[in-house]
């Protein structure tokens, strides 16, 4: 997916925080349902028969699984760096944090629909550190141009919010 047309930064950071405020809502919205369910008591879990050890190894999988996310953001970054000018750089950039987000959301969500079967609160857990590796991410102008190490030229129109060409 590429950000749509964008000037200025402004308009770029508003979209990918937009992109990001996406995949971190819908698993949140989840989370919050399927907590007051059971927080509640008006649930009983649909399948108990998962053993401690099962549940444990699940959710370590699954931790281990949104650090593939930052794998994947890690080796691609240089992608992104290498772009002709600006416009190239941040499009790449929008690419792949669309794909790290998408892959941390979807993980979140198996967790959560694992939560939501099993009724077993390392699932909620595991759930909350998929949480933070998400929020970790949550894109700003202090993002960008570090991750992208931008030169002065492209830190400046970033900055002062000029028109990208």
């Amino acid at each position: 997916m590429k950000p749509k047309n964008f000037n200025n930064a402004v308009n770029y950071l508003n979209q990918l925080r937009g992109l990001f405020y996406i995949f971190v809502g819908i698993p949140l919205v989840i989370f919050v349902v399927v907590f007051l369910l059971y927080r509640g008591n008006t649930f009983e879990p649909i399948y108990e028969g998962l053993s401690l050890k099962t549940i444990q190894i699940l959710c370590a999988l699954l931790v281990l699984a949104g650090g593939l996310a930052f794998i994947y953001y890690f080796k691609n970054l240089p992608k992104a760096k290498q772009g002709q000018n600006l416009r190239e750089k941040l499009t790449v950039y929008y690419q792949i944090c669309f794909v790290q987000f998408s892959i941390l959301s979807f993980i979140s969500i198996i967790d959560l629909l694992l939560f939501f079967l099993s009724g077993h609160k390392l699932f909620a857990g595991a759930y909350v550190l998929l949480l933070i590796m998400l929020s970790l991410n949550n894109p700003s102008y202090y993002n960008v141009v570090g991750n992208l190490k931008l030169l002065k030229e492209e830190r400046d129109i970033m900055k002062n919010n000029k028109n990208i060409a």
